[in-house]
């Protein structure tokens, strides 16, 4: 019986590690041994486009608009992203040139403007940061107090996406192309801090992959 327990306790903990896990990063391309990119150099560029779905108004009190929080966001995630080893060089460029980047199907003009400013960055691997996304769900707690009475809680959490594209500068071929999200839930009515805590969760687990692979992280 010692034994058996012993057994069914590891068993458990297995599963509790297991179940606490959940998938922040989706794949959109086939998988890539993203170790072949050490020792490489990579500027990281991004574009203004946001879909707010949620928190518009802890958005535009923290940033204003757009380009802010692009900015932002690509300047914490190559200060993330530094603190690894995966790349030689990372420079984060936050001028709105590389916005038009966002459309590599769109007219002649823009396709010479893209040209242009793949030809004159000097750097192995372009990463692009786009399809910014701030959503928020509600969940509901049920529960029975000691007294018998049914309590119902409300939680709010909010959602940030971006996706990840790094592209070889020389053949202009993509490499991976991915989806990184972060959740976190709000505290005592902090929704400032939480946004903050969801976009750097997003960045976090856009970085483990880069670094790692992983896709599954702890709740």
């Amino acid at each position: 019986m010692k034994i058996f327990n012993f057994f069914f306790g590891i068993f458990f903990a297995i599963f509790l590690s297991s179940s606490c896990t959940k998938t922040y990063v989706y794949l959109a391309s086939r998988p890539y041994d993203l170790i072949s990119l050490n020792n490489k150099s990579v500027t990281i560029v991004g574009t203004d486009g946001i879909l707010l779905k949620g928190f518009i108004k802890t958005f535009n009190e923290q940033y204003g608009n757009n380009r802010v929080f692009k900015n932002n966001y690509l300047k914490l995630f190559k200060d993330h992203l530094s603190s690894g080893n995966i790349f030689a060089k990372i420079y984060a460029d936050t001028s709105h040139a590389w916005n038009i980047i966002k459309s590599f199907a769109g007219s002649k003009v823009d396709f010479i403007l893209i040209d242009s400013l793949f030809t004159h960055n000097h750097f192995d691997y372009i990463l692009n940061i786009y399809n910014f996304e701030i959503s928020n769900r509600n969940i509901n707690n049920t529960g029975t107090e000691a007294d018998g009475n049914v309590m119902t809680t409300r939680k709010e959490i909010v959602i940030v996406k971006a996706r990840f594209q790094v592209i070889d500068r020389l053949s202009r071929r993509q490499i991976v192309e991915f989806e990184s999200s972060g959740e976190k839930a709000v505290s005592f009515f902090n929704y400032s801090a939480t946004l903050n805590k969801a976009v750097m969760k997003s960045i976090e687990h856009a970085v483990q992959y880069i670094h790692s692979g992983e896709t599954k992280f702890k709740n």
